[in-house]
């Protein structure tokens, strides 16, 4: 079994695997190191621009157009409404009715009080039953 520190020294030099542990990485170590001098051509075969701005408004206009009123389908649900941005939120949505009480709810209730089966309740012993809800 490894120590603490043995651990450690093995999720440093990846090893292990640790859950969550590349929420902290360093993405400049997981470029090739001439990632720099070869920018342009890297770029390229990303297909994005080199201009931040550009990549951005793209992205910005490809965003808005995927999710105008006309494409989504939601704008016909009636118990959601999406308006601009204010205090309280954007998007609103209307309480759904209550659903109705499944068919043989009321017979399973009754056949469990009726079977004297055990109660199973952390305050009980395995012989003792709870006292019925009021």
């Amino acid at each position: 079994m490894r120590g603490v520190p043995d651990a450690a020294g093995a999720a440093a030099c990846k090893e292990i695997w640790v859950a969550g542990a590349d929420k902290w990485r360093n993405p400049d170590e997981d470029l090739p190191a001439d990632f720099e001098a070869n920018r342009a051509e890297n770029y390229h075969k990303l297909r994005k621009p080199l201009d931040a701005r550009k990549f951005t408004s793209e992205l910005r206009e490809e965003m808005d157009a995927e999710l105008t009123p006309s494409t989504m389908r939601c704008h016909t649900w009636d118990w959601l409404e999406i308006k601009e941005r204010r205090a309280g939120g954007a998007i609103i949505l209307t309480p759904l009715a209550a659903a109705p009480e499944p068919v043989n709810l009321r017979r399973l209730k009754a056949a469990v009080k009726t079977a004297g089966a055990s109660c199973r309740c952390w305050t009980c012993s395995p012989r003792q039953r709870c006292a019925p809800a009021a």
